[in-house]
């Protein structure tokens, strides 16, 4: 199989974005640029060089319409890969381009999870402005975070004694539909309680920042065009806002060692 270098990624990652706007723009689904993708667009103009995915988050309640319609109408080569079409507990969406695979070790033991390149997309969900009022959920969430883990994905520095959890756990659990439905279920209990907690703001559950993914309304406010590469793609109305929440002196580059970039494990299928 012919490995795929970072310029190749970014140029497979950029087309997938294009078609997910297009079909956002056509059927009127609101979106944001969030992340790493956000901060290429006003650090970089496109992508941070080094980065090798897209995020986009889309508000809670446009994302059951959003699976629908790129269910419906996404076109090949690209695949919808979400809760509903995978054994595993996906809590948010992915679009896959079926051409390129992904070689992991860690993801090797689930093909649901160890797909080709793709970019995420989120479910922002409404909630207070205040994140005390729900922190305890997000404890929950933490801890259901590592049993899927432990559940679906290999880990290389695991303990002995992580490892028989882990087992003690696949046996209890060994229909894969019940797995799925038990981890699925505690996931629904903390968004949930997240959406009981107020209004104000809107956060990325399964964003990697915890309680700096709780962004005000204010600061999200009408999706805005921002250029991204030889394009242009939505992201949050107060980018200056957003970026110093998510990342603090964002314009500041991180030390070259925390430049991380995977594209080597990606590859063209053979034919």
């Amino acid at each position: 199989m012919e490995k795929i270098g970072i310029e190749q990624c970014h140029q497979i990652l950029l087309d997938i974005g294009k078609t997910f706007h297009s079909l956002c723009v056509e059927y009127g689904i609101p979106y944001y640029m969030i992340g790493g993708t956000m901060l290429g667009a006003v650090r970089h103009g496109g992508f941070i060089p080094w980065d090798d995915d897209m995020d986009m988050g889309i508000p809670r309640e446009h994302f059951d319409r959003f699976i629908q319609v790129f269910s419906e109408h996404l076109p090949a080569p690209y695949r919808l890969v979400h809760a509903g079409n995978t054994k595993y507990p996906l809590c948010f969406a992915e679009i896959e381009d079926t051409r390129t695979v992904l070689d992991d070790p860690i993801k090797a033991r689930n093909k649901d999870a160890g797909i080709g390149i793709y970019i995420d997309i989120f479910p922002l969900d409404p909630c207070s402005d205040r994140y005390p009022a729900f922190s305890d959920w997000m404890d929950v969430k933490t801890r259901i975070d590592r049993l899927t883990r432990a559940i679906y994905f290999e880990s290389l520095h695991r303990s002995a004694g992580k490892e028989i959890l882990r087992k003690l756990i696949r046996l209890l659990y060994w229909r894969t539909d019940r797995r799925k439905h038990l981890i699925e279920r505690q996931y629904a209990g903390v968004e949930q309680a997240v959406a009981r907690s107020g209004r104000g703001g809107h956060i990325n559950l399964y964003g990697l920042y915890g309680e700096r993914e709780l962004v005000l309304d204010t600061v999200w406010g009408e999706p805005k065009l921002y250029p991204f590469a030889d394009t242009q793609f939505y992201g949050v109305a107060d980018a200056d806002a957003f970026l110093k929440r998510i990342y603090g002196d964002y314009m500041k580059l991180p030390p070259v060692e925390k430049r991380h970039f995977h594209g080597d494990n990606y590859y063209f299928k053979g034919k």
